[in-house]
């Protein structure tokens, strides 16, 4: 027992010296001057020795060796072990030699890193454990950004992204249980974007797209269809592509008696589902109830169609070239400027105007005055929905001047539907919240008039159908016509 001090000593020297420096196989030279060390010293001291020396010999060269962070104090001193952590300025470092220590970072001079970090996928191992999924997105995907070529780090993130978006359709279920729909688009629409198509995607997509339906379908059993559709319009937001989004979005059109966009809905669900029954039997009694009132709505004659359709052409392109725009909404309301037509215009847009014109001017300023709108965009309304008709009706039942739906009128407060006084007010009344709806944007509160305003959210623009895209070009074309008169004086 006389030899364990030597032993003792030995094993220190290498610990301070070796162990903390090196690892395998970088420490393979080290390893050498185990072995020689080890030998001199069996050499030098009795056969007791040799199990003690053979034993620190495995030990000192077993792969478990590291290389050491050497860290430099301000006092002169210099510390060799694995820095743990950092936090609240302070250093968590374990000293080979002396176990766990903390250290102010303003006791630190400088350090030398040499020790292993934690690869990129072990960090993001352990955030998954802890159920971190978002803070280990964010390492893959700087991960990408250096290196997009790796596979396994794109794995990983395909993988993480299936679990933060399983995360968040359980979260998705206590906002839809609180009615908070746009909590949900916000939460989970940039996840659904981003995973890669896969089985898992398509469950979670899956998932998603019946809790909007559900949502869109109790909006439209109760008549709530400006709710129903923007429901559509954040499932469609966040990556979600169904046929009966449009099915939906035809019941609705129906129900409001605007058949022709109701049958072009059915047709774009059929376009993705081409064996959806729901889409077919709808269609085709959409088509046989167009045909029993008569086939189309009305609409100006062809020729008058053509002219006014040409017309708007015209004047949308001197808008362009007087009136550079750089925001949609600005495009929008440059159409409302005045005198944009000349002379030969104003005569092709007279032919189509009734002498009784200016019967209704006296109701229309004060509906003007009441709701805040043009007198020119009131007239120019009525003159495309019913010529100044007062009696006009259309076969899916739009009523007087401004052609109310009984529905909406019942909503707006008219009574008396083909009162001129009572259709102007509410027809104006219900234009001044189609404005407010759309910021002002005089397109989209036409579009919002014409086809509803929720086919306007939910295509987040005029809708794709004929008559709302003629429809938003003539109207501005009327709205010109008056606006020049007004501004004559006539």
């Amino acid at each position: 027992m006389q030899h364990l001090p030597d032993f003792y000593q030995l094993h220190r020297t290498f610990t301070l010296r070796y162990r903390t420096r090196f690892r395998y196989p970088e420490g393979a030279d080290n390893v050498a001057r185990v072995y020689l060390l080890t030998m001199l010293g069996i050499s030098l001291k009795t056969v007791p020795s040799l199990f003690s020396t053979g034993l620190l010999t495995l030990l000192l060269a077993a792969p478990t060796w590291c290389p050491a962070d050497t860290i430099f104090l301000q006092n002169g001193r210099k510390i060799e072990g694995r820095i743990l952590a950092r936090a609240n300025s302070q250093l968590r470092v374990d000293v080979f030699s002396g176990g766990v220590i903390n250290l102010q970072e303003s006791e630190v001079l400088r350090i030398e890193e040499r020790a292993p970090k934690k690869t990129l996928l072990d960090q993001v191992s352990g955030l998954v454990e802890s159920t971190q999924y978002e803070k280990a997105l964010q390492l893959l995907e700087e991960g990408l950004e250096k290196n997009p070529k790796d596979e396994d780090i794109k794995k990983t993130r395909d993988v993480v992204l299936d679990k933060l978006v399983a995360k968040a359709a359980k979260d998705a279920k206590k906002m839809a249980e609180a009615g908070k729909f746009d909590d949900i688009a916000n939460a989970a629409g940039p996840l659904l974007k981003r995973l890669p198509e896969s089985s898992a995607r398509s469950e979670s997509v899956d998932w998603f797209t019946r809790l909007y339906l559900e949502k869109a379908t109790q909006d439209v059993d109760h008549v709530r269809y400006a709710e129903a559709a923007k429901t559509l319009a954040q499932a469609s937001e966040i990556g979600i592509k169904d046929a009966r989004m449009h099915l939906l979005l035809g019941t609705m059109h129906e129900q409001q008696g605007r058949l022709s966009m109701a049958g072009a809905e059915y047709q774009m669900a059929l376009l993705m589902d081409p064996e959806m029954h729901e889409a077919k039997t709808s269609l085709a009694h959409v088509k046989r109830e167009s045909e029993r009132l008569g086939g189309q709505e009305r609409m100006p004659d062809i020729d008058k169609t053509k002219e006014m359709l040409a017309l708007g052409s015209e004047i949308e392109k001197k808008v362009e070239e007087t009136r550079p725009v750089k925001k949609p909404a600005e495009a929008a309301l440059a159409v409302t400027q005045p005198l944009l037509i000349n002379q030969t215009e104003f005569q092709k847009i007279a032919k189509y105007i009734p002498n009784n014109c200016n019967q209704y001017d006296e109701i229309i300023a004060r509906a003007s005055q009441k709701y805040n709108v043009e007198k020119a965009w009131i007239k120019a309304i009525i003159m495309q929905e019913s010529s100044f008709d007062p009696h006009d009706k259309s076969h899916v039942g739009a009523k007087g001047l401004m052609q109310l739906m009984d529905s909406t009128a019942k909503e707006l407060g008219v009574t008396d539907i083909y009162d001129p006084e009572q259709n102007i007010m509410g027809g104006t009344h219900y234009f001044h919240d189609m404005l407010n709806e759309f910021k002002q944007d005089p397109i989209l509160a036409l579009a919002g008039y014409n086809a509803g305003p929720g086919a306007v959210i939910f295509y987040k623009g005029v809708p794709p159908y004929k008559e709302t895209q003629g429809y938003v070009r003539r109207v501005p074309m009327y709205y010109q016509y008056f606006k020049f008169l007004e501004q004559a004086g006539k």
